[in-house]
């Protein structure tokens, strides 16, 4: 059931976004899994009201929903496919969230619990919470 839901929300952004997910050269998931501290920037995409950050591998692993008002994020929502539970992916999405953030100037609101768990335990992120 939980499965279901994540792809049905994270592939409403996409269609959104109009982005086909087999065309993009993303990180793909086990490849992240193998080596969590790669460099590699996640993928991502917004327009002027919301965004997303993903990882995948043959289909969508984890995403990360925000919206945005004026130089702020708000992370509304995070999630990963079951099978890949408690690998770090959504870490790594909130940890690009806050790099992306920095490098636009844009403060972050927390509002998913996740992520709000996170940025309580990580005094760094913190300096770019809203």
């Amino acid at each position: 059931m939980i499965l279901v839901h994540f792809l049905k929300h994270t592939k409403t952004f996409l269609e959104q976004f109009k982005i086909n997910p087999l065309s993009l050269g993303l990180i793909d998931t086990a490849s992240f899994i193998r080596n969590p501290n790669i460099m590699a920037p996640i993928p991502h995409n917004e327009n002027d009201s919301k965004g997303i950050f993903y990882l995948k591998e043959n289909k969508i692993s984890a995403a990360l929903t925000f919206f945005l008002k004026v130089n702020a994020m708000t992370i509304n929502y995070t999630e990963a496919d079951p099978k890949q539970e408690g690998k770090g992916l959504k870490t790594a999405l909130v940890r690009e969230s806050c790099h992306f953030a920095k490098e636009k100037g844009r403060k972050i609101h927390p509002l998913y619990l996740f992520a709000e768990v996170l940025f309580d335990k990580n005094d760094y992120w913190n300096r770019f919470s809203a």
